[in-house]
């Protein structure tokens, strides 16, 4: 999800004088950092629009390169490129999400015979953001044996000794319960992971490029007129 920004100023400004056009690299660098300014805090207003109470990791998932006198552009890019599909990349793109990390670490460690797959939480609390609540899940995977590190799972004793909190198990393939990691507490059984082979698939709706085009489009040439004007004004 990169979209680098150049411009044909030199097309349109050919007869420059030479005295001009000495001042014209600076002010399209000017031009061009002012540019990916407005372009970035364009990409976070957008985000808020087509997300749900986006956390500040994503509002701040990109930045731009500068442009120089010598490097006449600039690059919108993603901080820290993800492995594999991001999942910016799948609202832009729509199509089947890739697995998130808590399903692979599941799939991998839970002592469980079916397939986990794809996981939703129905009955895991959220933050305020409407994202799973870390720490509970922390202690989801600690009840259930799927922690990374196997030292931080439960035991009978620890269980023992919690009070409260109800206990977590894991449906059994083939039982009644569908798939999935379930709370007992007294007669109440809530299922709070539930297991499904199939991928999610989500319709395209961050339109980054789009977005990020439309927006330089209209703001570029008035920011070089205004910025070669003032690289003039200063040489006088």
């Amino acid at each position: 999800m990169d979209l680098d920004i150049r411009h044909n100023i030199a097309d349109v400004l050919g007869d420059l004088t030479a005295s001009h056009a000495r001042h014209l690299p600076f002010a399209i660098s000017v031009a061009l950092n002012e540019t990916g300014a407005d372009l970035i805090e364009a990409n976070k207003a957008h985000m808020a629009e087509v997300f749900d109470r986006p956390t500040r990791w994503t509002l701040n998932a990109f930045h731009f390169r500068r442009a120089t006198k010598q490097r006449q552009f600039i690059t919108i890019e993603r901080k820290t490129p993800a492995r594999g599909r991001h999942y910016l990349e799948v609202q832009a793109e729509g199509g089947k999400r890739p697995l998130t990390g808590w399903e692979k670490q599941i799939g991998q460690r839970l002592p469980y015979s079916g397939n986990v797959g794809y996981i939703a939480a129905p009955g895991v609390r959220r933050d305020g953001f409407g994202n799973i609540h870390r720490g509970e899940m922390q202690r989801i995977l600690s009840r259930i044996g799927a922690q990374t590190d196997a030292a931080s799972n439960s035991t009978k004793a620890s269980r023992k000794r919690a009070k409260g909190g109800g206990a977590y198990f894991v449906a059994k393939p083939g039982s009644r319960l569908r798939p999935g990691v379930y709370l007992r507490e007294g007669k109440d059984l809530t299922r709070v992971l539930a297991f499904d082979a199939a991928a999610p698939t989500y319709k395209a709706r961050y339109r980054f490029d789009a977005i990020m085009l439309q927006k330089a489009s209209a703001i570029l040439p008035d920011r070089l007129a205004a910025a070669f004007a003032r690289a003039l004004a200063a040489a006088r």
